[in-house]
């Protein structure tokens, strides 16, 4: 969403690209139909230039149809044109990508990647717009299945907090050198967090 105008937005679909509205919903127009992968796991948009975009790939809605992703791509004009993202990340057969952009810093990412390694699923973050990442965390809960726990969130304030959904909520107080579960008394299985 637009921080300047709640009517324009970006919406990912599981299987059907991603698409852009400026009349608040009466309308859409697909802006990622020119790409390989169309099964949309996350979509990211910088509160500072709202023109700039994330698209993480991989089918949200897994039990319905393929959930095979292509990769973190990135627009600078609204959508008009793409880049895919490689630096850092897995080259190799891929899921569903939640990726989410610090509030108070759009050059901090974090992306859940689902791979089909153990070795290379997991959390990675970029400090660089997406530019470069790294592995920050390879351990049950950063890499538990992906395709289905793929919900991040950052702290608004400080871009070195993010939280994860999964079978037990996690968080990380420290760019995700470190993760532990959020309060046990909640129930399991984590699928939004805000």
């Amino acid at each position: 969403v637009n921080p300047t105008d709640r009517d324009h937005f970006y919406v990912g679909t599981a299987s059907g690209g991603v698409w852009m509205s400026r009349n608040g919903g009466i309308s859409f127009e697909p802006i990622f139909d020119d790409q390989k992968y169309l099964g949309i796991g996350a979509v990211a948009v910088s509160d500072a230039n709202p023109n700039i975009i994330w698209v993480g790939t991989g089918e949200g809605n897994p039990r319905n149809s393929a959930n095979y992703g292509g990769g973190i791509y990135k627009s600078l004009d609204g959508g008009k044109t793409w880049n895919k993202l490689t630096n850092g990340l897995p080259d190799e057969k891929l899921g569903r990508i939640g990726i989410e952009v610090a509030p108070s810093n759009s050059n901090i990412l974090y992306a859940s990647v689902e791979t089909g390694t153990l070795e290379t699923k997991g959390m990675y973050r970029s400090e660089d717009g997406g530019a470069n990442w790294k592995m920050i965390g390879r351990n049950q809960n950063t890499g538990i299945r992906p395709f289905y726990f793929s919900e991040l969130e950052i702290d608004p304030n400080n871009p070195d907090i993010v939280a994860k959904c999964g079978l037990n909520g996690i968080i990380s107080e420290n760019q995700g050198a470190t993760w532990r579960t959020l309060d046990g008394r909640v129930h399991s299985d984590f699928h939004d967090i805000w």
